[in-house]
């Protein structure tokens, strides 16, 4: 029996004595009660260029205690502080020593929207969920059959609940890819052998064709790991309804290194600077200049204008594809030609062409006349 099996008994257990103090329907009719509204985890995490749903548990069965002071509604505060997005909260009481005061705490010192993080094998938990203020709820798809999913995604649903759909390797994937307005998560971590592999989010995340908004999930505990991560989310992200979203780790509370989190959240957020990806609003007013209004130099035509914020600004990198005798070179002539005629100082560097072959291009340009019509014009005057 693996570890995640021994978690799903245990739950099993935990249930039925739950049942004997409030039945099913008891806790159905006190969660449909309820006149708050749960705030929307989906839309949050949508609403960031990069999001980071910050973690709260005190133990891990890979990682025993993670922190002696475990102090949730500490943790909740500094997360809110520090920029998180939102907050995810172990519930599960016999290998993570969560506990549904946990969760309750945090919301009463915390206006993120919080994950339930459990191991939800029934629908009395997503009702429990509802009662503790949850505004999301964690479903794993290796414990959970077909009818199991699409029942609790329903319930879920009814009490206006968002749900984080997790898989773990592409057959799970396959089985929920066409369900909707979900957040799909990719664990890292193998629940059943709790080995890390922190490329598998990247990888599922790029054979994904649909809609939903992908979420990392744990392992990332070294410098070297959120490089990687920043490096492969750039391409991960781009063009995507949701950025990204990186749930971060709870080795990282190994020690209550705080400023260590600081760092991290400080560098994922540092990934979404790209302009094609979006980027932070800037406190300080000369950054803010240069990210938000930097000069421009546009290009010569008017519709790649529109897509690159108006024009080339300082320090980009244009990298073209096409090709051989695409017309690469061209492109690029007319690109400097065009800031030269608006009266910019243009170095041209090329390893490519002869720099006869490209004084002639540029000749070309500021003509009109054709390759050939200055070839001939060339000979002439030799």
């Amino acid at each position: 029996m693996n570890i995640l099996d021994k978690i799903v008994n245990a739950k099993k257990l935990r249930l039925d004595e739950l049942k004997k103090t409030f039945s099913l329907d008891e806790i159905k009719q006190k969660a449909t009660s309820l006149e708050n509204k749960p705030s929307s985890f989906r839309d949050s995490l949508l609403s960031s260029n990069q999001s980071i749903i910050a973690e709260i548990k005190q133990a891990s069965p890979s990682a025993g205690i993670i922190d002696n002071n475990f102090d949730p509604e500490r943790q909740a505060i500094h997360y809110e502080n520090i920029g998180a997005t939102a907050i995810s909260v172990l519930t599960e009481e016999d290998f993570f020593l969560g506990s549904a005061e946990h969760l309750q705490k945090v919301k009463q010192k915390s206006s993120l929207p919080i994950l339930r993080k459990d191991f939800i094998i029934h629908e009395y938990q997503i009702y429990e969920a509802r009662i503790l203020d949850a505004d999301c709820v964690l479903l794993i798809a290796s414990i959970l059959n077909d009818e199991q999913i699409s029942h609790f995604i329903d319930v879920a649903r009814s009490l206006n609940l968002d749900c984080l759909m997790e898989v773990h390797d592409q057959d799970e994937l396959n089985r929920i890819e066409s369900i909707k307005d979900v957040i799909i998560g990719v664990n890292n971590r193998n629940l059943k052998t709790f080995e890390v592999d922190i490329s598998l989010s990247v990888k599922l995340k790029n054979s994904y064709q649909g809609d939903n908004p992908f979420v990392a999930e744990s392992g990332i505990k070294s410098q070297e790991d959120l490089d990687y991560v920043e490096e492969e989310f750039t391409s991960f992200c781009r063009n995507q309804e949701m950025k990204s979203a990186i749930l971060e780790s709870a080795d990282l509370l190994k020690g209550g290194d705080f400023d260590g989190i600081r760092n991290l959240v400080e560098k994922a957020i540092k990934a979404g600077m790209d302009k094609s990806i979006g980027h932070e609003y800037n406190k300080d007013v000369d950054t803010r200049y240069r990210v938000d209004y930097r000069p421009t130099i546009p290009t010569p035509w008017p519709i790649l204008n529109s897509g690159i914020q108006g024009g080339f600004g300082p320090g980009d990198l244009a990298i073209m594809f096409g090709n051989p005798g695409g017309g690469k070179s061209w492109a690029m002539v007319a690109i400097a030609a065009h800031a030269v005629s608006l009266g910019y100082k243009v170095n041209y560097y090329t390893l490519e062409l002869g720099e006869d072959y490209v004084g002639k291009r540029f000749d070309c340009y500021f003509t009109g006349h054709s390759i050939d019509e200055v070839n001939k014009h060339r000979k002439e005057v030799q």
